[in-house]
């Protein structure tokens, strides 16, 4: 996919804590993508648009994620962790959605999926197959065609991004997943958030408290590391932290 990016990076310097496979391949990434946050960084003007921020579906039992942002400080309140700040707002508030769909501009009832007896058996039979045994089989090639009109569809659907022609396989991987959140998906049930969105919440606070450390650190010039072509003549700084 070819992107367009007119803002000027020159002057950005990047460090990645590492030099293993994982920081190489992110740094070799950065020179396609220079936008902290990813999918989450947003982008657009009030005349073309706007690509709003995306989120991720946090859970309480995400251990590594929340022990990360436990050494996070909050922005707000940098005395407690983007982890206790994200406990403390989901306490206060619990995710529990009150329009799921909308048609032309109206509230759905979504107290009923409106899944027959077959495609819940069907649903739940995917989880049962191995995943070899898929191939590239698409998920339309599973459900039956009334399936793809059902609430559950447009909930599941909207929810994770696939399309009828996704991959059966990413499909029977999801259903695995969050299986355990289907009975509460037309109300976001269990699924915990940030104050804010993610960027604003989780990126922006990590990229502070990693800019603390810059002048800490012995660093590798990275076209040591990775060669001369794979690094611009202006962005030179570019380095990784020895390991």
């Amino acid at each position: 996919m070819n992107t367009e990016n007119k803002q000027n990076y020159k002057d950005s310097k990047v460090y990645l804590i590492g030099s293993g496979i994982a920081g190489l391949a992110n740094a070799v990434y950065l020179e396609k993508d220079l936008i902290p946050g990813g999918a989450t960084d947003g982008a657009g003007n009030k005349e073309k648009g706007f690509v709003v921020r995306g989120g991720r579906m946090h859970e309480m039992h995400y251990e590594c994620y929340w022990e990360l942002l436990s050494h996070i400080p909050s922005l707000e309140d940098p005395n407690i962790s983007v982890r206790d700040e994200s406990y403390e707002f989901n306490q206060l508030f619990v995710s529990n959605g009150q329009a799921r769909l909308l048609k032309e501009g109206k509230k759905l009832d979504v107290s009923s999926y409106g899944l027959s007896f077959k495609q819940q058996a069907d649903f739940i039979k995917l989880t049962y197959v191995s995943e070899s045994s898929l191939g590239d089989k698409r998920i339309e090639g599973w459900f039956e065609k009334s399936f793809f009109e059902t609430k559950f569809w447009f909930i599941w659907s909207s929810m994770f991004a696939f399309q009828k022609w996704s991959s059966l396989a990413e499909m029977r991987r999801y259903t695995k997943r969050f299986m355990h959140l289907v009975d509460g998906l037309q109300r976001l049930g269990g699924v915990m958030r940030t104050k804010y969105n993610q960027y604003d919440s989780v990126v922006r606070p990590m990229k502070k408290h990693l800019e603390s450390y810059k002048n800490n650190s012995l660093m590798i010039c990275l076209k040591q590391l990775i060669g001369e072509q794979h690094v611009r003549n202006d962005r030179y700084l570019l380095c990784l932290k020895c390991p």
